[in-house]
């Protein structure tokens, strides 16, 4: 009994010395931009660890999410503001009461509200350790939606307003040729040539999906977006091919979070081994090239100059 008080209190320590540790830690920004079919919430959630975004619709995204990096937090809170885009002096305002358990529903009922655009989470994004700062993620609104002109709007604020030292920028790699976001890579070109210490990585998504039969290959398409960044501006563009679905159904099954009979499903076409054991599902990760983008983010937020004070 005194052994699992004792262990019940260390851990209770350990957990405050780490919220500790995370207050006084300046923060890392990134900004995520994708077209709508580029699989963004999958990759957010996949590195978050968990299902926290929605997935269903992402055609539908018309808000600002920023996701801070809270290592050591069992679940992720939230709150639903309103930004004014007509006046940018004025703050957010709330619209909601904070939700200290957050799910993918209520983001997307938050999400369907005229009255919120912006929503702030804090939780822990477990592949991801906050060693010398604090990861924070800002989702935005996929820019390509002809039928919102209030989705671009918004990715411009992000891009404008906020302090972000790295551009995760997602292509849909079985849509290469079928770009509609030439003009909003030539004003991030723009901005990125005006502060030199930020950043961007493009991540190619859905490789799996590409048709081998067809002649489909990773290495043609990486060669194809290479060619296209190229031709907007972008002479050395970092290219990072993966398949964030897979990533994520691991990282579920690792951290115990049920899966549907259709993930499941999905998980053992993955999957070399029926067992699914520890390293299989790590081996799942790694083969779906996941890994890298880990690593690549791990290693900005460990090694950055354009870290942020604010928390």
């Amino acid at each position: 009994m005194k052994k699992n008080k004792k262990g019940r209190a260390k851990r209770k320590y350990l957990n405050w010395l780490i919220a500790t540790k995370n207050k006084a830690l300046p923060t890392f920004d990134i900004v995520v931009i994708g077209t709508m079919s580029a699989g963004k919430s999958t990759l957010i959630n996949a590195l978050i660890g968990e299902e926290v975004l929605p997935i269903a619709n992402e055609a539908a995204t018309a808000v600002i999410t920023r996701i801070y990096d809270e290592d050591g937090m069992k679940h992720f809170q939230g709150r639903g503001y309103h930004i004014n885009l007509d006046d940018l002096s004025t703050p957010p305002l709330p619209q909601t009461r904070r939700i200290t358990r957050i799910t993918p529903k209520q983001i997307e009922e938050w999400n369907q509200s005229k009255a919120i655009n912006y929503i702030d989470l804090r939780g822990d994004i477990k592949t991801i350790l906050n060693d010398k700062a604090a990861l924070v993620i800002y989702d935005t609104p996929g820019p390509n939606n002809s039928q919102d002109s209030e989705h671009s709007a918004l990715t411009m604020y992000t891009l404008e307003n906020e302090h972000y030292g790295l551009i995760l920028y997602l292509l849909n790699a079985t849509q290469v040729g079928i770009y509609d976001d030439r003009g909003l890579l030539e004003k991030i070109k723009k901005h990125l040539e005006k502060d030199l210490s930020k950043s961007i990585v493009f991540v190619l998504n859905k490789c799996d999906m590409l048709d081998t039969e067809k002649g489909e290959n990773i290495e043609r398409v990486v060669s194809n977006v290479h060619l296209y960044l190229q031709d907007i501006g972008f002479t050395q563009p970092h290219i990072i091919p993966l398949t964030a679905r897979p990533a994520l159904l691991a990282r579920k099954r690792l951290s115990r979070h049920p899966l549907t009979r259709a993930e499941r499903s999905a998980l053992r076409f993955f999957a070399e081994e029926a067992c699914q054991s520890k390293s299989e599902l790590l081996d799942i990760i790694q083969r779906s090239g996941f890994s890298e983008l880990e690593k690549y983010l791990q290693t900005r937020v460990s090694s950055s100059n354009h870290l942020n004070s604010k928390g």
